[in-house]
């Protein structure tokens, strides 16, 4: 009896699982068959965009992250050794020169609408509140900036409208980018403004909206919202953060020159522009007769995608892939690589003349005890800006990278002994996002500071001033810049 019971339960657990095994067969066959149904309502024609998204999102990921090293990811930003005095030494002034935070390629890029640009769902701790008490605080100080941001091209806020993302415009993420690195050297820069009228913080700008507004995001975080109405606000007349007398003939003739010599060098190389003329129309809208990308406008134009985590361009059936964006980053390496030329090093120097002019002038007074003189300066410009600044003070090693990315920084800092240190001479430093390159510059090699990480500061006021002009022979910045047979 006990038999019969035994085998009674196994033909039951093995009728149980026989049940379990049709189940299973059989929801599988019906998920492909509504998977089926599903592709069959769709046209080949969004089949093939839909399986071609998808590749770009999973292959060849190396690719879009060399990409999205130009965007830096928010959390990415911390200070790195701005502000920490030498043993002996006190912070007395500082100017930083920023490059805009996150925005809009410059060319109307395919698919732009469909790209969130909006504020990330994740932030770093804290940060989310800060952005709402710039929102809070743009929407007091609206008035007094709606002329100022026009005046600039802009729409007359300080912040962005939503998330769209828009052409050459800043983003709610380029904000964040701001106010996540002025919160990041608050601690480093505060002392500077303790205690001192909101006059003494500085903050220049090019010409456009995107650097005023990254400028005020980083000021308002830098130093509160009394830096909105109190600091001083200049424009600059363009790129370079010129002030004044900014016509320089000779510096156009010679980018001109070096313009001339890298298409050459690409040329020789046809693989790579047969690249860029077959991606430039899938990436950007642009009429028949126009000409051929460059390659640096192409970069810009897959980077909307590649910092916001969306689908490349396409046109068509026809859509830009991983394994593009690939061979543009091997070019874009192979570019970074060659040698600056003599014109290209020449017309950097011309064009940031007066930006190390005035830079130079400000630092000057904000270690002569003059009651009114900036104690911190900014200067909100472009990755043009940038690049051209590491090339004029002879940085080859960073000039020679990829473009700064977005709210990159290069930080000069003034140092006063202090009255225990036998060392006298005030000196200066020169960091860039966070690092310390004072021993890269060739003004400095040798210099009688006894430190690496120090550089008199006279030695800085010679460069910015008469010793500027001394590659070219000594004539003045109006001679050179008339002399179009340099």
């Amino acid at each position: 009896m006990k038999i019969i019971k035994l085998l009674c339960l196994k033909q039951s657990c093995i009728l149980f699982l026989l049940v379990l095994i049709v189940y299973a067969v059989c929801s599988r066959l019906l998920s492909m068959s509504m998977s089926r149904t599903s592709d069959d309502l769709l046209s080949p024609h969004m089949l093939k965009i839909m399986r071609e998204r998808r590749h770009q999102l999973t292959g060849n990921s190396s690719a879009l992250n060399v990409l999205r090293k130009s965007c830096v990811s928010i959390d990415s930003i911390k200070a790195g050794r701005e502000g920490q005095a030498p043993e002996g030494f006190r912070l007395r002034a500082a100017l930083l020169l920023v490059r805009h935070g996150d925005r809009g390629p410059l060319l109307p890029v395919r698919n732009l609408s469909d790209i969130d640009c909006g504020v990330p769902a994740v932030l770093p701790a804290g940060l989310r509140s800060v952005y709402a008490g710039y929102g809070r605080a743009a929407s007091r100080a609206a008035a007094g900036w709606r002329a100022r941001l026009e005046a600039v091209g802009g729409t007359g806020a300080l912040l962005p409208a939503d998330g769209r993302c828009r052409q050459g415009r800043l983003t709610p993420r380029g904000v964040l980018q701001l106010l996540r690195l002025g919160t990041a050297l608050r601690p480093r820069y505060a002392p500077l403004l303790a205690g001192v009228a909101p006059q003494r913080l500085t903050v220049y700008y090019s010409p456009t909206e995107r650097t005023l507004q990254s400028g005020a995001a980083l000021a308002f975080a830098l130093a509160g919202e009394k830096s909105l109405g109190g600091a001083v606000w200049q424009a600059t007349r363009n790129v370079d953060l010129c002030v004044t007398q900014c016509s320089c003939p000779a510096a156009r003739q010679l980018y001109t020159r070096a313009g001339l010599a890298a298409r050459r060098r690409q040329a020789d190389h046809p693989a790579f522009g047969e690249l860029v003329s077959r991606l430039g129309p899938l990436a950007v809208e642009q009429p028949p007769e126009a000409p051929p990308l460059r390659p640096a406008e192409l970069w810009d134009a897959l980077l909307a995608s590649a910092c916001h985590q969306a689908p490349l361009p396409c046109l068509g059936e026809s859509c830009v892939s991983a394994a593009d964006a690939g061979s543009l980053v091997v070019f874009r390496q192979w570019e970074a690589r060659q040698p600056r030329s003599q014109e290209l090093r020449s017309a950097a120097r011309l064009r940031m003349r007066r930006f190390f002019e005035e830079a130079g002038r400000q630092l000057s007074r904000g270690v002569s005890g003059e009651r009114t003189a900036p104690l911190l300066t900014v200067w909100a410009g472009h990755d043009l800006t940038l690049s051209a600044a590491l090339l004029a003070l002879g940085v080859r090693a960073l000039s020679a990278q990829f473009q700064p990315p977005y709210a990159s920084r290069l930080a000069i800092e003034v140092y006063e002994p202090t009255p225990a240190n036998p060392q006298r001479l005030w000196q200066f430093r020169l960091l860039y996002n966070g690092e310390d390159v004072t021993p890269l510059v060739p003004m400095c090699a040798g210099a009688p500071s006894g430190r690496l990480d120090l550089c008199p500061l006279q030695t800085l006021l010679d460069f910015t001033g008469p010793g500027y002009m001394a590659p070219f022979g000594g004539r003045s910045y109006e001679q050179v810049c008339a002399d179009t047979n340099l």
